[in-house]
């Protein structure tokens, strides 16, 4: 992690960040190539993900990446699943893995004391593997979709010393929903867009190989073609373009760690002047 001082509030700061590493070994190995090659500075991990000790080995490799951990209560794909870590009946399906949606979750048809206890399994593991971990965040919003599971992660937050949020409020850049064709527009045009403070851009880099494509959602568009959406993510985020946008406007980009780093300088500065 680099040095850092206080924010420049005049400055457009930028945190790219991938997720979802764990769930398949095409997942890992484009994220670490959108961070070596790219404008990533951060990745998330999938700890219930069936390719998590790949991505444990390729992150331990690469130790200038900011890892996150991607509080994980859902198995969405129908084709690629993951158990819990844990025992945990009430957040388990009918064979045993984690519930494809967050709907159990929110009509409160699993115990908080499962879910405490499956968390804080999935945040020992990483920290044992990759004592680095700077910060936690909740895979589909499952983990905080309920006030009783939000306390249940702040509390979690607080023990393990591992933020979730930054202090100061950020701007956030989705793209999801975008087609796959306007996807590379989309995102040019909105970090030119950008003005100064911090945001947040969280992407899905993969590659569109057969691992990719046999994972099946729902019929929308960017679920039913993932594999061609990730495989766009992966080239914009390793593009000419996008680098030369980013010089160009002065964008300049930080890991969450970094940015986490900065937020405490600038909380300190403030309360020093006040």
């Amino acid at each position: 992690m680099s040095t850092v001082s206080g924010p420049d509030e005049k400055q457009i700061r930028l945190i790219p960040r991938g997720d979802d590493l764990g769930q398949t070994h095409a997942f890992n190995v484009a994220a670490i190539k959108a961070c070596n090659e790219g404008i990533l500075r951060s990745l998330t991990v999938l700890v219930p993900g069936p390719w998590f000790l790949e991505a444990v080995a390729l992150l331990n490799a690469n130790p200038h990446i900011d890892v996150g951990v991607e509080l994980c209560l859902n198995s969405e794909w129908a084709n690629c699943k993951y158990r819990p870590l844990t025992h945990g009946p009430t957040i388990s399906d009918e064979n045993g893995y984690l519930h494809r949606t967050m709907k159990p979750y929110k009509r409160g048809a699993v115990d908080p004391g499962e879910v405490e206890q499956e968390l804080r399994a999935q945040i020992e593991l990483i920290r044992k593997h990759i004592p680095r971990v700077t910060h936690l965040c909740c895979h589909m919003g499952t983990a905080t979709c309920t006030d009783e599971l939000t306390a249940v992660v702040n509390r979690l937050s607080t023990e393990y010393g591992l933020p979730r949020e930054l202090d100061e409020p950020v701007g956030h850049i989705r793209m999801w929903s975008v087609p796959a064709d306007e996807k590379k527009k989309h995102v040019l045009d909105t970090l030119e867009a950008l003005e100064p403070g911090i945001h947040m851009f969280d992407c899905h880099p993969a590659f569109d190989v057969p691992e990719t494509r046999a994972m099946k959602g729902d019929e929308r568009d960017a679920s039913a073609r993932m594999a061609v959406h990730r495989q766009i993510i992966t080239e914009i985020m390793t593009s000419a373009e996008i680098k030369e946008l980013v010089e160009r406007r002065g964008i300049r980009l930080l890991s969450f760690g970094d940015a986490l780093a900065e937020d405490k300088v600038g909380s300190r500065k403030s309360e020093v002047g006040s």
